[in-house]
């Protein structure tokens, strides 16, 4: 961090200054005319009904965002929801169990990529924890392509419960069919690693008739990051106290990730994994249910890994490496149990491995392409 940087004792001040100088452009989605803004996109949509459904949708989620007390107007509407029912639901899950959460702990969401969340104290112990608005529409995206190759063995009259196959051959058959599905996954990796904004994908304009399964893989993959960043609080890995390493944003942010070793990364996950499991069987879900989002997480950053190059760094073991470690902990913890659902699960990773093997040199090649054709400064 530079030493001419203007500091912030408050950490709502210092936020939303983060978000101005990120040259934050999105629209204030409390103030947005919805009727406005779907005319504009009209177009987007193949089917008027789930348009109209889409549309009456934005209007009630702008009545949340009106009544959703975010503490700076800059912060995303969406974003801070998502953080503050997975903090909420985290805080509820360690209280029953009497596991001590110190106060003054802060979220927030920025317009960043970056796979780690980003943290910096202030007085009074406050601290902030960042995390990246990008990777929670990557995951909700990823979720949605993933739902897309298993198929429907049967749905109550209501929809209130779907039943999925899970048999390897069914769902390799849809790999090699469904195309429309690998198109989608391509565009996801094009527009978030290329474009920064996930906003263009096809996805947000077609109905998500897997919404029963995808939304099992992306609500338990944000939980478990959620989840993770308050287990490193509570195993005091962050204290005041503690010297650690730290690595900035850049040159002008308060922002930076802690330097750690990876015996504190790997005890972070299994308090996480604890947690998350504990919250998502107390919303009715059954131990497969409750352990699927989390391998689709960790497939989901492998895949990352991958197109960064990176297999791991000094702060972090890689994506293959944590969740190996997750399961060995899940094993030892339900012997008679655990192995049929981490091989039942397991089909969630071979999805993401076929995708990326498969998909892999177009991306490649569209990478190469525009940083040799296209001036990406001058687009921004």
């Amino acid at each position: 961090m530079s030493d001419n940087i203007e500091c912030f004792d408050n950490p709502y001040e210092y936020l939303e200054w983060e978000y101005c100088r990120q040259k934050n452009k999105k629209v204030d989605f409390k103030k947005a005319n919805i009727d406005t803004l779907f005319n504009l996109i009209k177009d987007k949509y193949d089917n008027v009904e789930f348009y109209e459904k889409d549309k009456n949708l934005f209007k009630k989620l702008k009545e949340i965002a009106i009544n959703l007390n975010t503490p700076i107007s800059e912060q995303d509407s969406a974003g801070y929801f998502i953080l503050n029912r997975h903090s909420e639901n985290i805080i509820k899950v360690a209280n029953e169990n009497n596991i001590f959460i110190p106060n003054g702990i802060i979220l927030g969401t920025l317009p960043l990529n970056y796979l780690d969340a980003f943290t910096c104290v202030f007085p009074q112990d406050q601290r902030l924890i960042v995390l990246s608005e990008g990777l929670f529409l990557f995951l909700y995206s990823m979720g949605r392509v993933v739902s897309s190759f298993f198929s429907k063995i049967n749905e109550d009259e209501n929809k209130s419960y779907v039943t999925f196959d899970f048999n390897k051959d069914s769902i390799n058959e849809n790999l090699k069919t469904n195309k429309k599905g690998h198109n989608l996954f391509l565009e996801i990796l094009i527009l978030y690693f290329l474009y920064d904004d996930l906003s263009f994908s096809k996805i947000y304009y077609e109905e998500d008739v897997n919404i029963n399964l995808s939304s099992v893989l992306w609500d338990t993959a944000e939980l478990f990051i959620v989840a993770h960043e308050y287990s490193h609080i509570i195993l005091g890995h962050l204290s005041a106290e503690k010297n650690f390493s730290k690595r900035f944003l850049d040159d002008n942010s308060m922002l930076y990730q802690v330097v750690r070793n990876w015996i504190e990364e790997f005890s972070a996950d299994t308090l996480a994994f604890q947690l998350t499991m504990a919250k998502n069987q107390k919303s009715g879900y059954g131990l497969f249910s409750c352990y699927l989002g989390i391998e689709f997480l960790f497939a989901c950053l492998d895949i990352i890994e991958k197109i960064y190059n990176v297999e791991f760094s000094e702060t972090h073991p890689s994506a293959q490496m944590r969740i190996e470690n997750l399961r060995q902990y899940f094993k030892s913890a339900l012997p008679n149990k655990s192995q049929t659902i981490i091989d039942g699960t397991g089909v969630v990773r071979e999805i993401m491995t076929t995708l990326w093997n498969i998909n892999k040199d177009n991306f490649n090649y569209t990478v190469k392409y525009c940083f040799e054709n296209i001036n990406f400064k001058d687009i921004n």
